[in-house]
């Protein structure tokens, strides 16, 4: 999956126009079928590309479809094609790949929600996580969650359906595990995209529930970038567990936390997810401390023991593997 970062300046808004807004561009050409639920070439069908176009947070106009297919007209885009905008910074895009499978998203969570909320009534839940929300004399920044899925074998229609269950499933996993009160945001969209075949060998695959092979690899592909991306989207905001400075994040750790943590200090390092966890020592500020205190910041976002010194784990092996990067080096 190749995707290209372009740039355009839109006349007539004064939010956009001092500020390029960027746009996310995959065009695999003819011989591909899609499923999505973007505002533009959304359902099923043939689609040759993928748009994931930034807009500005003081967004007004109410024909998004008629929006993108202009950016679409600009940027000479032949055949039918998917659009999807997001006011989450499209430079940020994380691209994750699982056996044959990619994955590309883009995160935005100033407003997670969760996607059962009670109807009429206010769900203190659902307003922005604490110490993330805006100051009052401040923009509104909303935030959306978009992910682009490659798969390189054709699926049958239902293959399509259960690839886009799948993923959401996945995604609302790392939502939660990096900490954020909902299942994503009210605006979230998907693409899957696979090869169409036309040869008689070319049998579509029929499962990609998370337990079939190609399911899993979905799954896997879309946790990570979104995980990724979730916790990359704090820390941009200054919120990271190890700061200190994220009120939602600043709880006690839970003493079965602690005695995890502990264990997991005793090794010399830990395997998370295919990456390189150093925990070293459990010695009085050693890293085993600054392991519990990531921890403790997901449990006490809610996450059982387990599942929040898995996350911790797997943060700590993302925070090293970046301070191993040449000074510039990008994701």
């Amino acid at each position: 999956m190749r995707v290209e970062l372009l740039w355009r300046t839109e006349a007539g808004n004064d939010a956009a126009a001092a500020k390029p807004l960027a746009m996310a561009l995959w065009r695999p050409g003819p011989g591909w079928t899609m499923m999505s639920s973007g505002v533009l070439g959304g359902g099923l069908g043939a689609r040759e590309w993928v748009l994931n176009a930034q807009i500005p947070g003081h967004y007004s106009r109410i024909d998004p479809a008629a929006h993108l297919a202009e950016l679409a007209a600009g940027l000479k885009l032949d055949g039918p094609g998917v659009g999807l905008l997001t006011a989450a910074q499209v430079t940020d895009l994380v691209r994750r790949a699982e056996e044959g499978v990619q994955a590309a998203v883009t995160v935005g969570l100033r407003v997670p929600t969760w996607a059962a909320a009670p109807e009429g009534g206010t769900d203190p839940e659902l307003a922005p996580i604490p110490g993330l929300s805006p100051e009052p004399d401040s923009a509104w920044k909303p935030g959306t969650i978009n992910i682009v899925v490659s798969v390189p074998v054709p699926l049958t229609p239902a293959a399509f359906v259960n690839a886009v269950v799948t993923a959401t499933e996945a995604k609302t996993q790392a939502v939660i595990e990096a900490g954020f009160p909902g299942t994503g945001t009210a605006s979230d969209a998907i693409c899957v995209a696979a090869p169409a075949g036309s040869a008689a060998h070319d049998i579509p695959e029929d499962f990609t529930g998370p337990r079939s092979p190609w399911g899993a690899r979905i799954a896997r592909a879309v946790h990570a970038a979104v995980l990724v991306g979730a916790i990359g989207y704090r820390e941009k905001l200054g919120q990271s567990a190890l700061s200190g400075n994220g009120p939602a994040l600043r709880r006690p750790t839970p003493p079965t936390l602690a005695r995890r943590c502990a264990e997991v200090a005793s090794v010399r390092n830990v395997t998370m997810g295919g990456m390189f966890c150093p925990t070293g020592g459990a010695g009085k500020g050693g890293r085993s401390s600054g392991l519990c205190r990531v921890a403790g910041g997901w449990a006490g976002c809610g996450l059982g023991p387990a599942a929040a010194l898995v996350r911790a784990a797997v943060w700590w092996g993302e925070r090293a593997e970046r301070s191993l990067r040449p000074p510039g080096a990008g994701r």
